[in-house]
């Protein structure tokens, strides 16, 4: 009577570590890929509400929209990782009734840094935007006539948006 070994011969171990591999070299760009998408949506997705927040604001007079940045948590190291669009009266109380728009990322790997560009007002991130009087102004009051310059970056890709205040125009462009 033939003994029966236990366990997997050699080859089966081989041959199951090349299949590992061969999934591995293919899966690993793909996954670099989509990192690179989420970035490029997230940007396109800043642009369009600035965009819209601008638009709604010259048609409705009455009310202010509030870009707020989120944190990843309470660190202040911590960076931003997402913002909430808040409809407001103009005492920047929330409007009842109106939702906000949220674009937070749930894997909280992108990080969001807005910036004045124009050189008037101290190169301190931005963390909050009013569209106010057609107007686009900080948590300070400061207004932002000409440019915003608004990174996005995470571990595979860096984007730099340019945002022009007056006019609403944007370009998106890989540093």
């Amino acid at each position: 009577m033939k003994k029966r070994s236990k366990g997997f011969s050699l080859l089966e171990v081989a041959l199951v570590l090349l299949i590992m591999g061969i999934i591995g070299v293919a899966a690993i760009p793909s996954m670099q890929n989509i990192r690179r998408q989420e970035v490029n949506k997230l940007a396109k997705e800043i642009c369009l509400d600035l965009v819209t927040q601008m638009t709604n604001q010259n048609t409705n007079r009455d009310e202010t929209y509030v870009l707020d940045l989120v944190k990843k948590d309470a660190s202040p190291t911590s960076p931003y990782y997402g913002y909430v669009i808040t409809t407001c009266d103009s005492s920047l109380n929330p409007k009842p009734g109106i939702k906000s728009t949220e674009r937070i990322q749930h894997n909280k790997n992108i990080e969001i840094v807005i910036k004045d560009t124009s050189g008037n007002i101290p190169a301190t991130p931005i963390t909050k935007l009013r569209f106010l009087d057609k107007k686009i102004t900080d948590a300070a009051g400061n207004e932002y006539k000409n440019t915003l310059q608004i990174s996005l970056k995470n571990d595979q890709s860096k984007l730099e948006i340019v945002f022009y205040t007056t006019t609403g125009h944007y370009e998106i462009s890989v540093p």
